[in-house]
Protein backbone atom coordinates (compact mmCIF):
# COMPACT_ATOMS: atom_id res chain seq x y z
CA UNK A 1 0.00 0.00 0.00
CA UNK A 2 1.45 2.82 -1.08
CA UNK A 3 1.71 6.18 1.69
CA UNK A 4 -0.62 9.36 1.11
CA UNK A 5 2.40 11.40 -0.09
CA UNK A 6 2.84 9.24 -3.39
CA UNK A 7 1.94 9.02 -6.92
CA UNK A 8 1.96 6.04 -9.07
CA UNK A 9 2.42 5.58 -12.35
CA UNK A 10 2.18 2.57 -15.38
CA UNK A 11 5.81 2.66 -14.64
CA UNK A 12 6.55 4.40 -12.05
CA UNK A 13 5.97 5.10 -8.54
CA UNK A 14 7.15 8.23 -6.61
CA UNK A 15 7.02 8.56 -2.84
CA UNK A 16 7.31 11.92 -0.99
CA UNK A 17 7.75 12.46 2.92
CA UNK A 18 8.59 15.19 4.77
CA UNK A 19 11.14 15.29 7.67
CA UNK A 20 11.52 16.72 11.06
CA UNK A 21 13.78 18.78 10.04
CA UNK A 22 11.59 20.40 7.35
CA UNK A 23 13.53 18.39 4.03
CA UNK A 24 11.31 15.77 1.52
CA UNK A 25 12.68 12.49 1.46
CA UNK A 26 12.19 11.99 -2.04
CA UNK A 27 12.37 7.98 -3.47
CA UNK A 28 11.46 6.93 -6.92
CA UNK A 29 10.85 3.03 -8.44
CA UNK A 30 10.69 3.12 -11.94
CA UNK A 31 10.49 0.24 -13.90
CA UNK A 32 12.01 -1.40 -17.20
CA UNK A 33 11.57 -4.29 -19.28
CA UNK A 34 14.74 -6.74 -19.75
CA UNK A 35 14.66 -8.24 -22.56
CA UNK A 36 14.45 -11.74 -20.98
CA UNK A 37 10.85 -10.78 -19.67
CA UNK A 38 11.70 -9.23 -16.34
CA UNK A 39 10.76 -6.30 -15.00
CA UNK A 40 13.64 -4.31 -13.15
CA UNK A 41 12.76 -1.57 -10.69
CA UNK A 42 15.81 0.83 -10.40
CA UNK A 43 15.23 3.09 -6.73
CA UNK A 44 16.27 6.38 -6.74
CA UNK A 45 16.16 8.46 -3.23
CA UNK A 46 16.71 12.35 -3.17
CA UNK A 47 16.40 14.52 -0.29
CA UNK A 48 15.96 17.90 -1.14
CA UNK A 49 14.13 21.18 0.71
CA UNK A 50 11.11 20.85 -2.29
CA UNK A 51 9.45 18.02 -4.44
CA UNK A 52 10.12 19.69 -7.21
CA UNK A 53 13.65 19.77 -6.94
CA UNK A 54 13.67 16.15 -6.56
CA UNK A 55 11.51 15.23 -9.38
CA UNK A 56 13.71 17.70 -11.71
CA UNK A 57 16.71 15.45 -10.38
CA UNK A 58 15.45 12.33 -11.50
CA UNK A 59 14.09 13.47 -14.53
CA UNK A 60 17.06 14.64 -15.20
CA UNK A 61 16.97 18.21 -15.96
CA UNK A 62 19.06 19.77 -13.86
CA UNK A 63 22.83 18.55 -12.11
CA UNK A 64 21.95 17.11 -8.47
CA UNK A 65 23.07 19.26 -5.38
CA UNK A 66 26.02 18.78 -3.26
CA UNK A 67 25.56 16.68 -0.61
CA UNK A 68 24.74 18.85 2.50
CA UNK A 69 24.26 16.25 5.43
CA UNK A 70 21.54 17.78 7.39
CA UNK A 71 18.66 15.30 7.44
CA UNK A 72 20.95 12.38 9.24
CA UNK A 73 19.33 8.97 9.26
CA UNK A 74 16.22 9.81 9.20
CA UNK A 75 15.51 9.93 6.00
CA UNK A 76 18.07 6.98 5.12
CA UNK A 77 15.92 4.87 7.73
CA UNK A 78 11.77 6.14 5.84
CA UNK A 79 13.47 5.37 2.43
CA UNK A 80 14.62 1.82 3.67
CA UNK A 81 11.25 0.82 5.14
CA UNK A 82 9.39 1.87 1.91
CA UNK A 83 12.20 0.21 -0.03
CA UNK A 84 12.07 -3.30 2.12
CA UNK A 85 8.19 -2.94 2.00
CA UNK A 86 8.41 -2.47 -1.67
CA UNK A 87 10.87 -5.45 -1.88
CA UNK A 88 8.05 -7.63 -0.39
CA UNK A 89 5.31 -6.74 -3.40
CA UNK A 90 7.45 -7.80 -6.05
CA UNK A 91 5.73 -9.99 -8.55
CA UNK A 92 7.37 -13.22 -9.91
CA UNK A 93 9.23 -11.26 -12.94
CA UNK A 94 10.36 -8.77 -10.90
CA UNK A 95 13.70 -7.35 -9.28
CA UNK A 96 14.42 -4.52 -7.52
CA UNK A 97 18.47 -2.55 -8.23
CA UNK A 98 19.40 -0.19 -5.46
CA UNK A 99 22.57 1.54 -6.78
CA UNK A 100 25.03 3.97 -5.72
CA UNK A 101 27.02 6.87 -6.91
CA UNK A 102 30.28 6.83 -4.48
CA UNK A 103 31.18 4.80 -1.75
CA UNK A 104 29.50 6.67 1.33
CA UNK A 105 25.88 5.60 -0.30
CA UNK A 106 27.16 2.31 -0.63
CA UNK A 107 28.10 2.02 2.99
CA UNK A 108 24.39 3.69 3.46
CA UNK A 109 22.59 0.94 2.10
CA UNK A 110 24.76 -1.84 3.35
CA UNK A 111 22.31 -2.49 5.21
CA UNK A 112 20.19 -4.03 2.77
CA UNK A 113 22.68 -6.84 2.50
CA UNK A 114 20.97 -8.50 5.95
CA UNK A 115 17.79 -7.96 4.56
CA UNK A 116 18.24 -11.00 1.62
CA UNK A 117 19.70 -8.10 -0.81
CA UNK A 118 22.83 -9.34 -2.96
CA UNK A 119 25.54 -7.54 -4.25
CA UNK A 120 26.69 -7.31 -7.78
CA UNK A 121 30.13 -5.24 -7.94
CA UNK A 122 30.86 -5.45 -11.37
CA UNK A 123 27.30 -3.71 -11.84
CA UNK A 124 27.34 -1.81 -9.09
CA UNK A 125 23.83 -2.02 -7.15
CA UNK A 126 21.84 -4.20 -4.81
CA UNK A 127 19.07 -6.67 -6.05
CA UNK A 128 16.32 -8.99 -4.80
CA UNK A 129 13.45 -10.72 -5.86
CA UNK A 130 10.66 -11.70 -3.12
CA UNK A 131 11.95 -14.26 -1.28
CA UNK A 132 8.62 -16.61 -1.73
CA UNK A 133 10.19 -16.97 -5.29
CA UNK A 134 13.86 -18.31 -4.66
CA UNK A 135 14.83 -21.63 -4.53
CA UNK A 136 16.90 -21.86 -1.15
CA UNK A 137 20.81 -20.61 -1.68
CA UNK A 138 19.64 -19.28 -4.89
CA UNK A 139 21.05 -16.47 -6.80
CA UNK A 140 19.50 -13.49 -7.86
CA UNK A 141 21.78 -12.38 -10.19
CA UNK A 142 22.27 -16.27 -11.93
CA UNK A 143 18.37 -15.89 -12.16
CA UNK A 144 18.55 -12.88 -13.57
CA UNK A 145 20.57 -13.36 -16.33
CA UNK A 146 19.24 -16.96 -17.26
CA UNK A 147 15.85 -15.40 -17.33
CA UNK A 148 14.44 -18.47 -14.98
CA UNK A 149 12.19 -18.18 -12.49
CA UNK A 150 10.74 -20.72 -9.86
CA UNK A 151 7.78 -20.37 -7.79
CA UNK A 152 8.12 -21.51 -4.48
CA UNK A 153 4.84 -22.50 -2.67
Amino acid sequence: MLPRNSVKKKKEYRIHERLSNGQFMNLYFSKHCHSSGIHIWNVGLYISSNTREANNFWLGKKVPAKITGRCGIEGLKKAFDFIMEFAQSLGIKDELHVGWEDDRRKYAYRYLLKRGFLVDEDQGFYHIRNMQYREPGESSVNTLRSGVYHAVS
